[in-house]
């Protein structure tokens, strides 16, 4: 028996292929047969485990291991994936192929590859003899959509037991102890038809959706750390038609409040402009919004991190995560994971095999330490 058929093994790159595998592109996600390979995985081994489903097809699985007195840790990870795309891979995205050191397929570096490690990493901590208090595991659906199954475990359960965070997204094992917040707009604008050669007997929404864009553009970023791009714009029914709908969608990331302050301003003078003008009508409405996350370089889960990988200082990730939904009160929260964030949502997509070793093994001693209280030394001395 391998782990191929649910049978614990202690190799991150074996589980990490099997988990490719597994078709969990979303929409729709389709998560629950991964959850529920992971599931007897867990249960070969004796770790307490169950599934919460979330509709057909969905669900999250939570894992435990260790007493529930002492210190909780909590290792977090998606199951869903981005769609595949449109553009050709070279690599089957669903094959898992291993090949000079890398293994490809979607969801390889976002974030199956963390995943897998911190599966194994939970294995490893249910064999040690003693814990000083108990780490679980989230795999969640969703992530990649609108964070529903983060959603239904911070509604379900909170976070109020929870000592500190660790997110498995994609950082190439360097530690970051913040992420950016996300605002995504959209801006919608109405007209009315006419024929294209009479264009003054009509009103023209792609026209308004232009002038929108311009004024968005115009606002000056609040800093540096603020970052807006208009990200989709659409239209027209055809060339000899004058246009009576058309829209864009913003995203807008910032790492504190700047965000939603800029989007502000850039209404309020959309607001103006439709004042003075009866025939600009452009609605907006606010899509998405994450909150940044941030936690002190300072803080024993950072700087016990840093001591196990070496990392001379922490960063800061420009894409959200769950944290952005689990950590509503507050928790400290470590993103670390073995993935190159810039492989994300591309095609042949990879993550580097040894880098699934070294997460299994920084997850495994990151928690001893943090439940312990001691900062295990790094492989190979201090």
């Amino acid at each position: 028996m391998t782990a191929e058929d649910g049978v614990p093994g202690d190799d991150p790159v074996a589980l990490a292929q099997r988990l490719v595998r597994v078709d969990t592109q979303n929409p729709p996600g389709g998560e629950e047969p991964l959850a529920r390979l992971i599931l007897r995985r867990l249960r070969a081994a004796g770790i307490r485990a169950a599934l919460e489903p979330l509709g057909e097809g969905r669900a999250n699985l939570l894992a435990a291991v260790g007493p529930p007195s002492g210190p909780h840790l909590l290792f977090a990870a998606h199951g869903d994936t981005v769609p595949v795309g449109e553009l050709p891979w070279e690599h089957d995205p669903l094959s898992g192929d291993l090949l000079e050191g890398r293994l490809y397929g979607r969801g390889a570096a976002d974030m199956k590859g963390g995943l897998a490690a911190m599966v194994v990493a939970i294995e490893r901590l249910a064999r040690e003899p003693r814990l000083g208090g108990r780490v679980s595991l989230l795999v969640s659906a969703g992530e990649e959509v609108d964070c529903v199954g983060a959603r239904a475990f911070h509604a379900r359960h909170g976070m109020g037991d929870v000592d500190a965070l660790v997110v498995g997204e994609p950082t190439g094992m360097r530690v970051a102890n913040a992420h950016k917040g996300a605002l995504w707009v959209e801006v919608r604008c109405r007209g009315r038809t006419a024929h294209s050669a009479l264009p003054r007997e009509g009103v023209n929404a792609v026209e308004a959706v232009l002038d929108a864009a311009t004024i968005i553009r115009s606002r000056p970023l609040p800093d540096e750390d603020t970052t807006l791009a208009i990200t989709r714009l659409g239209g027209g029914v055809r060339t000899n038609v004058i246009p009576d709908a058309a829209f864009l969608e913003v995203d807008i990331r910032s790492g504190t409040q700047g965000g939603r302050e800029l989007w502000e301003r850039c209404e309020a003078e959309i607001a103006r402009r439709r004042a003075r003008d009866p025939a600009f009508r452009c609605t907006t409405r606010v899509l998405l919004e994450r909150r940044p996350v941030f936690t002190a370089p300072s803080h024993p889960l950072i700087a016990l991190a840093l001591a196990l990988t070496g990392a001379g200082a922490p960063v800061t990730v420009p894409y959200y995560t769950d944290a952005s939904v689990l950590a509503t009160d507050p928790v400290p929260t470590l993103i670390l994971g073995p993935g190159d964030a810039r492989q994300a949502h591309r095609p042949d997509e990879w993550v580097a095999a040894e880098r699934l070793w070294e997460a299994a093994d920084v997850y495994h001693r990151l928690a001893l330490g943090y439940l312990g209280g001691q900062t295990p030394a790094r492989e190979g001395g201090e």
